[in-house]
């Protein structure tokens, strides 16, 4: 009987859970499309490999975004007949599908900048370098919020959402760098800016790693590390 009463209380729990995770999510989505948007225009016109480059990011930031709500949607779902424990999962399937997002976001923009390196472009504009100063302020209280959020909620896909937004705060300090080195000096320093983008694609390739790793790790069942299962035990001792 204790069980039955505590079950209830359980799933609205957990479906407030992921409504407060769908919230995070939407705003993540919002601030991405701005970004992305700022990112690629001041890029293109400012003819910067660097900047276009984080622009591309932000996109691959927003698709992987556009998936994690929808698992959500789906993880929200009550058990049926066919998912007798929920649909719990998708939000794990979505998080790995984020990572081979970022590696196809890594490799392209790999592509892009090192074709850049062999093409005569013009030489980057000053304005380019704010939209990226404001992108690191934002993504960093994005992600910081997302994951505080991610780890109480226990959603894996937003804590994977988190970490594309942390490791777009990195990509944009060595954009801005890129791009600064090229303005200083811009007869020496001419293809930093492309070298720039290039390493932002790398940065993003080892995200893309670390991120199919985890998800490929609880979609497999692994054992969690020792703190967790000694937080589980304490609980379980609590309840009983």
């Amino acid at each position: 009987m204790a069980t039955g009463g505590l079950s209830p209380q359980i799933n609205e729990h957990h479906l407030r859970n992921l409504n407060l995770a769908k919230r995070v999510t939407a705003i993540g989505m919002l601030v991405s499309t701005v970004l992305a948007s700022t990112k690629l225009l001041a890029g293109w016109l400012a003819h910067s490999t660097a900047v276009f480059a984080d622009g591309l990011e932000n996109t691959g930031d927003l698709l992987g975004s556009v998936l994690v709500l929808y698992a959500l949607f789906v993880a929200s779902k009550p058990p049926d007949r066919e998912h007798p424990y929920g649909h719990g999962r998708s939000e794990t399937i979505a998080g790995l599908a984020v990572g081979f997002l970022l590696a196809a976001s890594g490799l392209v923009i790999c592509y892009e900048s090192f074709r850049r390196l062999h093409t005569a472009t013009e030489a980057p504009h000053l304005f380019a370098i704010w939209p990226m100063a404001v992108s690191i302020v934002v993504k960093g209280g994005l992600s910081l919020g997302k994951f505080s959020y991610g780890k109480r909620l226990g959603s894996a896909a937003l804590q994977a959402d988190a970490s594309h937004d942390g490791i777009e705060i990195v990509s944009g300090v060595v954009a801005i760098l890129a791009l600064g080195l090229t303005l200083y000096d811009p007869e020496h320093f001419a293809a930093a800016d492309h070298w720039g983008g290039f390493i932002v694609g790398l940065i993003v390739l080892l995200t893309a790693f670390h991120v199919v790793h985890d998800t490929s790790q609880e979609l497999m069942d692994a054992m969690p590390a020792d703190e967790r299962i000694q937080q589980i035990r304490r609980i379980q001792l609590f309840i009983d």
